[in-house]
């Protein structure tokens, strides 16, 4: 155990993979779970909640990126925190907004993805807006490498996002109450933290006070920048779900959620080492290729393994994961989670490019997007076409990525204009 008190890269990434390996494992119950208690159509309707709540929460992912990679490049430039805390206020703005426009919106969004009722955008509304001082305070650790601190908060949330979710389900509310559960298992998390940590007050969060656009301007391009790339990403690894809930039956959609659920567990299995890369990465080039490395072996080792399980075994997973019921969709399961295999890998090395601020990042996610739309509007006649689709779009985009990062020594200077640092 001697080495790893003088690895501490190898140290976080234990740390984080073990803390994750609960938090995953908890947030991943949600699915079978409810699976279990709700019908097709309203496990398709909760499932078709989550996606669209992790895409309009990537505004806190994108700050989650800028945090930690502010945070740990310099903990004593006072410019870094001013920076955060307008853009703390900005966000406050921004969510407020995708809240009033989905509210608005809501009766054209439950025809659009043929839901029963509108009432459970309503609840993904509660549950989107809880979700910012959660972002910032686990960005916050982070940053920190307080990576204890980081999991407590990631597994309280977790269980609460099990707990209660099943409780309401239970009760008879269907979807309204999966998506309703994920707002009240943040708040109970967030109450409790706040006495055990020393993190900034949650009406920190909730000022009224318009941001300083002048301090805004020192990163605002390099935000706009994680924001983007972090959208085009999670589009890749859940736009399938989407575009299935708008051009299938609800019974259909319901039963690909279902197999989406489990091949999904690739990307969160891979995903604390990317976690993990991120604040690391702030050396010279060398060194950072290196980590990249160690970083990979991971994901592609962990990752890997589990492609096989799903391979040899979909049927019974299937089965005992979520239902006898799902089991005639399983031959999905091997080419939809080795489609997230190569996601998860182009996911690390855009983590990479973000951490270097290099432009390449949004062609590379940019452009397995834009494949995914093209090839799913052009055929979606069955689901095996639209796995293909995704394969396809995954396929693209690692390949861009691996090029780009085998060939950078030669093209780093594509980057995202200049930091806080470099204007010093």
């Amino acid at each position: 155990m001697r080495f790893l008190s003088r690895d501490r890269f190898l140290r976080n990434n234990l740390i984080v993979f073990f803390g994750a390996l609960v938090i995953s494992g908890l947030s991943y119950l949600y699915y079978p779970v409810l699976a279990r208690l709700l019908t097709f159509n309203d496990f398709g309707e909760a499932q078709t909640l989550v996606s669209i709540l992790t895409q309009a929460g990537l505004i806190f992912g994108a700050i989650n990126i800028v945090t930690v990679v502010l945070v740990s490049s310099d903990n004593e430039d006072k410019r870094n925190e001013q920076f955060l805390l307008e853009l703390q206020k900005l966000s406050v703005y921004l969510v407020m907004a995708i809240g009033l426009i989905a509210i608005v919106a809501s009766p054209l969004l439950q025809d659009f993805f043929n839901f029963q009722s509108v009432w459970p955008f309503l609840a993904m509304v509660l549950a989107l807006i809880v979700n910012l001082p959660f972002i910032f305070w686990t960005s916050y650790l982070q940053g920190r490498q307080n990576f204890n601190g980081m999991n407590l908060l990631g597994i309280l949330g977790a269980a609460g996002k099990l707990l209660f979710p099943t409780i309401f389900v239970l009760s008879g509310l269907g979807s309204f109450g999966a998506v309703f559960g994920l707002f009240i298992g943040q708040v109970v998390a967030l109450v409790y933290i706040s006495h055990k940590y020393k993190l900034p007050p949650l009406r920190s969060f909730f000022k009224t006070r318009l941001p300083d656009w002048k301090i805004l301007q020192l990163e605002l391009r390099y935000t706009v920048l994680v924001f983007i790339v972090t959208l085009m990403t999670a589009l890749l690894y859940s736009g399938d779900i989407l575009i299935v809930k708008h051009y299938a039956s609800p019974e259909l959609a319901g039963a690909y959620s279902g197999v989406a659920s489990i091949a999904r567990l690739v990307f969160f299995l891979t995903l604390p080492f990317a976690t993990v890369l991120l604040p690391a990465i702030h050396s010279d080039w060398e060194n950072r290729l290196a980590t990249l490395k160690r970083s990979m072996t991971f994901v592609v080792a962990l990752g890997g393994a589990a492609c096989l399980v799903f391979w040899a075994f979909a049927k019974p997973i299937m089965g005992i994961m979520i239902g006898r019921r799902y089991e005639n969709y399983a031959h999905l399961l091997p080419e939809l989670s080795f489609a997230i295999f190569l996601i998860s890998i182009a996911n690390l090395l855009i983590y990479y490019l973000l951490a270097i601020r290099s432009l390449l990042s949004l062609l590379a996610a940019g452009a397995g997007v834009v494949l995914l739309i093209v090839l799913s509007v052009v055929d979606h006649s069955t689901l095996n076409v639209i796995v293909k689709n995704l394969l396809l779009s995954g396929i693209l985009t690692l390949g861009i990525l691996l090029i780009t990062v085998s060939a950078w020594p030669r093209i780093r200077g594509f980057r995202i204009l200049k930091s806080i640092k470099e204007m010093e």
